[in-house]
């Protein structure tokens, strides 16, 4: 699952729990909601960790059934399937010297 998190929405996370922490423990007070929102900020990550990963599991099997898939990686679209002689290793399309995540495909 770890492979799936999102390093920007990472980077944001504890640019968000920093905010936080300055914000919230400058008034004593409000200590426990520090740790609340600390929580939900992490629990948004995995949370997206694992919509990634249910995503990838469900293209590795549409590519299986030989369902052509639709892949960006920046600005390039790439086809993806069994016919264009791509093959799968892990959670990854591979072909030639080009790998994509499996997550960031989508059915045509």
């Amino acid at each position: 699952m770890f492979e799936y998190i999102n390093f920007e929405l990472l980077k944001a996370t504890i640019f968000f729990i920093a905010t936080a922490y300055i914000v919230l423990l400058s008034n004593s007070s409000k200590k426990q909601y520090y740790y609340l929102v600390m929580l939900l900020a992490l629990s948004v990550i995995f949370i997206n960790a694992d919509m990634n990963e249910s995503k990838s599991i469900e293209n590795i099997k549409s590519f299986s059934q030989g369902v052509k898939l639709k892949c960006q990686i920046d600005s390039t679209l790439y086809s993806v399937s069994k016919k264009d002689t791509w093959i799968l290793d892990k959670g990854y399309f591979i072909r030639d010297s080009l790998m994509i995540r499996a997550d960031k495909c989508e059915e045509f």
